[in-house]
């Protein structure tokens, strides 16, 4: 029997997902090779750690896409692309690519691309708000009532406009507050949701 077309998605997103966690990783893993040349900063390994989370989440919602007994263009494939390719990028830019021999400062690197962060971030999540919105008045998000996906994208508005202001407020408490708001709503609609039969 040949491959599905659901595996043969699955398999392209699969590699991107996975240059996407890998690049996180040798990050992380450069910051702990160079020891004392790190000051390290609880808010930058936050932001990090939400953006491993919002990739294995990408990839869980992948085991139903497209769903089965459809079939797929390129055109229809290349929303999807768009999110993955950016969800990379969201990504790579959670933690630096090297540390200099005059150390680093993690706080400084995060506030420093405070724009470029959380503004890829905000593509990202208004990205999700305007499919989801789609999706939602066209009568339901999977197991969602249609009143419950207008709910949920209620919830994903309002994270779309706190990374919005994060881009400019710099304030730690505010970054804070926003991320936890950000990993509470994709908790809340994803760590408990079963894929397969």
């Amino acid at each position: 029997m040949g491959m599905s077309l659901n595996e043969f998605v699955l398999g392209f997103v699969g590699v991107l997902i996975g240059l996407g966690v890998a690049d996180l990783l040798t990050s992380f893993h450069k910051l702990l090779r160079a020891g004392r040349r790190v000051k390290w900063d609880w808010l930058t390994l936050l932001y990090a750690a939400y953006m491993l989370f919002s990739l294995i989440v990408f990839w869980w919602w992948q085991f139903e896409f497209p769903p089965p007994g459809t079939s797929l263009t390129i055109a229809q494939f290349l929303g999807n692309f768009l999110f993955l390719a950016l969800s990379f990028l969201m990504v790579a830019s959670a933690l630096p690519d090297d540390v200099p021999a005059e150390g680093l400062d993690l706080r400084d690197y995060y506030m420093s691309s405070l724009r470029h962060r959380w503004g890829l971030l905000t593509i990202g999540l208004a990205y999700n708000w305007a499919g989801g919105t789609l999706a939602a008045l066209a009568g339901g998000v999977g197991a969602l009532t249609r009143a419950d996906a207008l709910g949920a994208i209620g919830l994903v508005f309002l994270c779309v406009v706190l990374a919005a202001c994060a881009m400019r407020i710099r304030a730690v408490w505010y970054q804070a507050l926003a991320l936890a708001i950000l990993f509470a709503t994709t908790s809340y609609f994803n760590l408990f949701r079963p894929i397969g039969p």
